[in-house]
């Protein structure tokens, strides 16, 4: 019996445990979902649309009232059976039409201006860009208590030539074997020759992995990368590690980290990338680099996630 009590004691402890890391993670993973939810349009992009809107229902307004007042003062053919022939009110003609066609002509000219600005800053199907190149930054928690764990991940996702083409995506997944530990790791992604549609399902899958952890607070295999690149590579993955806020994933890459990583990727292609009209021919690429405290011991796996989502920028590609 004593015996007994004891295993059902500690199996009561580990499902508190497990319970308390989940709620944990579940709460946090909610309201880091909603503040990305909540990312508003661009604010050019916003304004621009709504002038648009406002330019159209202004000069809809002036028509109507134009045509109005026309109406009203719109000469009968010919007496009627109940009173003289009508003729237009020469106020009509004097002041009241004048201003009315006025007005239309202005809401016109407004609305006319509102649409070129819209037409500049409106964002298209996908990035304007001869090469895809895209690079990424976010974070990623996990934990393991025994046989069962769990791993989130948010990712931004930049397009590297088309600075307003961007995504944010949350990818989670439960992990099954055996262990204990809890982890939060940066990340820096860089991947090339992979179009946007394919990307989401190529990230997912390099988070779908099996692990053997024996990790004393850092991951010495993943310090050795770091220390393996060259001097571009390594500028470019201290600047997107460096970007692993709630906040870094609704700003994005300022221009001093866009500069370090576009550095990086012309070193690597031996070329400026304006000047790069193809990729060489090969399957789509993608590196991540993680950096960050790790305290894990054990192994375990599961199944590939899924991206989902949670913010980008007005391209259609996103939402098809």
């Amino acid at each position: 019996m004593p015996a007994a009590q004891a295993l059902l004691a500690g199996v009561i402890a580990w499902l508190v445990v497990v319970v308390l890391y989940a709620t944990y993670d579940a709460i946090a993973g909610r309201k880091e979902r909603s503040t990305l939810l909540a990312v508003s349009t661009p604010p050019l992009v916003g304004r621009a649309l709504d002038s648009v809107l406002k330019s159209r229902t202004e000069f809809a307004s002036a028509v109507k009232r134009y045509e109005s007042a026309l109406a009203r003062n719109r000469p009968t053919v010919g007496a009627s059976s109940t009173g003289p022939e009508r003729s237009p009110s020469r106020s009509l003609f004097a002041t009241e039409l004048p201003d009315l066609e006025a007005a239309k002509e202005a809401a016109r000219e407004r609305l006319l201006d509102a649409q070129r600005l819209w037409d500049a800053v409106k964002p298209g199907h996908g990035p304007v860009a001869d090469i895809d190149l895209w690079m990424g930054f976010g974070f990623m928690r996990g934990w393991q208590i025994g046989p069962i764990g769990y791993e989130r991940m948010f990712v931004r996702m930049d397009h590297a030539i088309d600075s307003t083409c961007w995504v944010v995506w949350e990818f989670r997944r439960p992990r099954f074997g055996f262990g204990l530990g809890y982890e939060r790791q940066r990340l820096a992604l860089f991947c090339v020759r992979t179009d946007e549609k394919t990307l989401p399902s190529l990230v997912g899958r390099a988070f779908d992995g099996h692990e053997i952890a024996a990790r004393p607070g850092f991951v010495p295999s993943r310090v050795w990368r770091r220390f393996r690149r060259d001097d571009e590579a390594k500028s470019a993955n201290k600047a997107l590690l460096s970007r692993h806020q709630l906040s870094d994933l609704i700003s994005g890459p300022d221009q001093a980290t866009r500069r370090v990583v576009t550095a990086a990727f012309e070193a690597e292609l031996g070329n400026k990338l304006h000047n790069i009209r193809a990729l060489p021919a090969g399957p789509g690429i993608l590196s991540i680099h993680a950096k960050g405290p790790s305290l894990s011991l054990g192994a375990w796996t599961g199944p590939t996630p899924e991206a989902e989502l949670r913010a980008s920028s007005g391209h259609k590609t996103w939402h098809e």
